[in-house]
């Protein structure tokens, strides 16, 4: 599952031909676009980003796209109480949109072993999610780095997820692998 947004999307197609499964393997999930704030997705001339359609992605170079895939929480052009993802976000609604995101993704992978490919705010957000910690204060998540990966695990029968690795980039070179350029939700940093 992956962002529409470019630098997701390349990131996707790197992975699906390093586990060698290229056809229809990239699943594009407006759930898991950029948080949509302004500091975050308006140009300096004041110009919106505009997601790119599954068919201008493909037609980029992106054939390993499953065209037939449709979003599970698309976004929506009004303000919405479903957790669809809207421009403009506050944080608090970015939380919603994350877990709703969430949800309906492990639903539609029904057990499966997925990976997810999006962006800082809402991997944060969805990780928060999965962590299941009774407050932001009680939870592990934190700062993350360019690159980070991180892994949640769930057995058959579990409750819960357990955190298995956290914004880890020892997958990295040189020296992103120590972790650059950190950030995180503004909930985060008030720990």
């Amino acid at each position: 599952y992956s962002s529409s947004l470019h630098r997701a999307v390349s990131t996707s197609q790197l992975i699906v031909h390093a586990l060698g499964k290229t056809e229809k393997s990239i699943l594009i999930e407006d759930g898991l676009i950029e948080w949509l704030t302004p500091s975050l997705t308006v140009e300096p001339d004041g110009t919106r980003l505009q997601p790119r359609s599954v068919q201008q992605l493909v037609d980029m170079t992106f054939t390993e796209i499953d065209q037939d895939y449709q979003s599970v929480n698309p976004i929506s052009k009004e303000p919405s109480t479903t957790g669809a993802p809207y421009f403009f976000e506050s944080e608090d609604y970015l939380m919603i949109r994350s877990k709703v995101s969430m949800e309906r993704i492990l639903e539609h992978a029904d057990g499966k072993n997925i990976c997810i490919v999006s962006h800082t705010p809402c991997a944060q957000a969805m990780a928060l999610y999965l962590e299941g910690a009774a407050s932001v204060e009680e939870s592990k998540i934190g700062p993350w780095p360019l690159g980070g990966v991180t892994m949640f695990t769930k057995d058959a029968g579990d409750d819960g997820w357990k955190l298995e690795m956290y914004a880890d980039t020892s997958h990295m070179p040189g020296e992103y692998k120590k972790g650059l350029k950190e950030w995180s939700l503004p909930c985060l940093t008030k720990k």
